[in-house]
């Protein structure tokens, strides 16, 4: 036997409503969309989602530590090139205490007249991968990506200043 449930909608769907209600029966359309809600929302039980967000969380970190590392390495390597200059900006912004933020700020002219633009664009863009355990990325990811390697690149740099001038 049916039971019957009382739903309240705003006022203009109402008068919609009432407006076409030849055309459609109201407790079909109700039924079936509380149904399919049903349906979705009762998917997942007995599945263990914290498990699942966990092992997720933990593989998204393993992949973009190679983009981390990367920039690392490639900062380090850059860090050789800089001219006086440079490391000065840099020195005067690690000074104030400001590490990271200010360092892309003092080697940004730098990073973005080499190669490394183009490196850190294909990563942004998700045509360079940089290998992972063969995990499939999205367009999100590829941004979260090409910031951890320009942040990893910013360690590599303030990693070879703090050794030179300290």
């Amino acid at each position: 036997m049916a039971k019957k449930i009382t739903i309240s909608v705003p006022n203009e769907l109402h008068q919609k409503i009432q407006d076409n209600k030849n055309r459609f029966k109201v407790s079909k359309v109700c039924q079936e969309a509380l149904e399919e809600v049903v349906k979705l929302a009762t998917l997942c039980d007995g599945q263990d989602i914290a498990a699942l967000k966990k092992r997720l969380e933990q593989e998204r970190k393993e992949v973009l530590k190679g983009y981390w590392e990367e920039g690392i390495k490639d900062g380090t390597n850059d860090a050789f090139k800089f001219g006086y200059i440079v490391f000065k900006n840099c020195i005067d912004y690690f000074k104030e205490d400001n590490g990271d933020d200010q360092l892309k700020w003092a080697a940004f002219e730098y990073f973005s007249s080499k190669e490394h633009t183009e490196k850190y664009d294909s990563i942004d863009s998700g045509e360079l991968i940089i290998p992972t355990s063969g995990v499939d990325l999205d367009d999100r990811f590829y941004a979260d990506a090409a910031d951890m390697y320009f942040t990893g690149w910013c360690l590599g740099v303030q990693t070879v200043s703090d050794q030179v001038f300290n």
